[in-house]
């Protein structure tokens, strides 16, 4: 099945009149595009909880790249807010104004998405958090906030979610990257799919980056088992499922 998706998702000059539909569709529909530039989930009577201004370590690039590895023993140490400001920042952060093929002001991310559609989106599962509640947390970007999702959305114990259960003994936060697929869909039809898990790796890999910089500790999850986490973060697994995760831990206890 996967080949088979492979091959009917590539561009073909013979078949572009049908694989360029919906991006002609899309290109009409003014409303469409004005909907597809709102990329940020929000629920207004949810309070959001602010993230203080994320304040970007004074090391470089190289320092970073050198420094990131993978390691299932993440300290054990309390995340702060900082902590977590800044890493979500770096994973898909609004770094600053752009605008939108109808001229629309739109914010620009971290991480690069296909047609700036953005269908991804970060739920935190806080561990060691004191200063956040037992609850899961939706990343709002563009206010560099996390919304609270309804009261048990929490899923407790990780441990039969991983296929590395140790992990959790020393994370921080469990941090989780749900695509929403029609957004994306709505413009590149199957390719989307393919646009959805190209802009997760960036997302994580930026998250990655932002860890090591500030001499945290995080692994990407490949071993996790979303159906059943799915379930616990109230999310149906068709128009919202998890594509990605990583795990974030702070070394040497609390700061």
């Amino acid at each position: 099945m996967a080949e088979a998706y492979h091959e009917a998702s590539k561009l073909e000059p013979a078949l572009a009149a049908a694989q360029l539909a919906p991006l002609r569709r899309f290109a009409g529909e003014p409303a469409l595009q004005r909907a597809a530039a709102r990329s940020t989930r929000r629920h207004p009577l949810r309070p959001a909880l602010p993230l203080p201004v994320p304040v970007w370590p004074a090391t470089t690039l190289e320092d970073a790249v050198l420094r990131r590895r993978s390691t299932a023993e993440l300290g054990g140490g309390e995340l702060t807010l900082a902590d977590l400001s800044l890493v979500l920042a770096g994973a898909t952060g609004c770094t600053g104004p752009v605008v939108g093929p109808d001229g629309t002001p739109l914010a620009g991310r971290a991480a690069p998405s296909g047609g700036g559609l953005y269908p991804l989106d970060l739920i935190v599962v806080p561990l060691r958090c004191p200063a956040l509640d037992q609850v899961a947390y939706r990343y709002d970007p563009e206010r560099n906030a996390l919304e609270p999702m309804p009261a048990g959305t929490h899923p407790g114990s990780l441990d039969d979610l991983l296929y590395q259960p140790e992990i959790t003994a020393s994370a921080g936060a469990l941090v989780v990257v749900v695509a929403t697929f029609s957004r994306t869909r709505i413009k590149y039809g199957l390719r989307g799919y393919r646009f959805a898990l190209l802009e997760a790796g960036h997302i994580v890999h930026g998250a990655l980056l932002a860890a090591a910089a500030a001499e945290l500790r995080a692994v990407p999850l490949g071993g996790l088992v979303e159906r059943r986490l799915e379930r616990r973060l109230a999310l149906d697994g068709v128009r919202e499922s998890i594509v990605y995760a990583f795990a974030l831990g702070r070394p040497g206890g609390a700061p």
